[in-house]
């Protein structure tokens, strides 16, 4: 009931307001969270501190708040994305290097595109129709609250995006890839696994970092080209993605290549522009076991 509330009372009408009135909230919020009550401050400066040991504690502290500065207008962008109209998700999210894509589709290949969380991967699935060809099948973290659960894949999936939670997708998945019709599959990479001796362990960010084998195992399981989308932001509220051929024959590779590509890839655009990356999270809070009990998927 709560949860219903919640949206109905309060989410929904907020999203109805225009873009520019939620960015003065953002503006806001983000002053709020960083002078006042500051939200996740230690983790965030833990991450950022033990990420770029390089810089400046002035240097860490102005990406800090640039980085509150962002994590609010996502935030907002996020609930205007519950009314938003498709014409305004594909104004607010333009892609380059479609061709990248169209490539794989028109040769009948299904392939993989991988994501961190950086800039708004959320308004990528509302606009996903608009850069790309075949249908987008987003994988996401189920929810724990049944009615956001409900919701959110409702919202995600309203203009063409299938979604699965990772419960589905282990069942459904094959039922995907063997249809006739093109599927790009999208996963967030930079998730923290849940089992750190079966993850796949490299130093990210000048740290000992799991990192998720799935899309890795995907890619070579069913041979799917592997693609990286950078999400750029070109100002407050509006954003490109760009496509890369990052591993056009994951059967050619050897173990843990297809990782390891990905995780430079992403590491490479945290390092141009930190501010734009989930520093939120607690990514480092498992310590690298030793190698003989690590698993290694075959």
């Amino acid at each position: 009931m709560l949860s219903r509330v919640l949206y109905y009372c309060i989410l929904l009408p907020i999203s109805w307001l225009p873009m520019w009135v939620l960015l003065r909230v953002s503006d806001i919020f983000s002053a709020f969270l960083f002078y006042i009550f500051p939200y996740r401050k230690k983790v965030i400066q833990n991450n950022l501190r033990n990420s770029f040991p390089e810089k400046s504690e002035r240097e860490l502290r102005k990406i800090s708040r640039k980085f509150y500065t962002h994590f609010c207008d996502l935030l907002v962008e996020t609930v205007k994305g519950f009314s938003m109209s498709y014409a305004e998700a594909s104004k607010r999210m333009v892609s380059k290097d479609q061709h990248v894509l169209d490539k794989y589709a028109e040769s009948g290949r299904h392939c993989l595109v991988v994501c961190g969380h950086f800039g708004n991967w959320e308004l990528l699935v509302l606009a996903s129709e608009s850069v790309m060809k075949g249908t987008l099948l987003g994988i996401y973290k189920k929810l724990n609250d049944p009615f956001f659960e409900r919701k959110m894949k409702e919202i995600r999936g309203r203009y063409g995006t299938a979604l699965m939670n990772t419960e589905e997708f282990k069942n459904k998945f094959q039922e995907y890839i063997h249809h006739d019709e093109r599927y790009v599959l999208a996963l967030i990479m930079d998730q923290a696994p849940f089992k750190k001796r079966r993850a796949y362990w490299t130093t990210f960010l000048n740290q000992d970092t799991p990192v998720l084998f799935g899309p890795e195992r995907y890619a070579k399981e069913y041979d799917l080209p592997v693609v990286y989308g950078k999400i750029a932001k070109v100002k407050r509220g509006y954003y490109e993605v760009m496509y890369e051929d990052l591993v056009p024959e994951p059967l050619k590779t050897e173990y843990g290549e297809i990782t390891e590509k990905m995780t430079r890839r992403l590491e490479k655009d945290i390092i141009d522009q930190p501010e734009y990356w989930l520093w939120s999270h607690k990514r480092w809070k498992h310590k690298k076991p030793p190698e003989s009990e690590l698993e290694q998927y075959s």
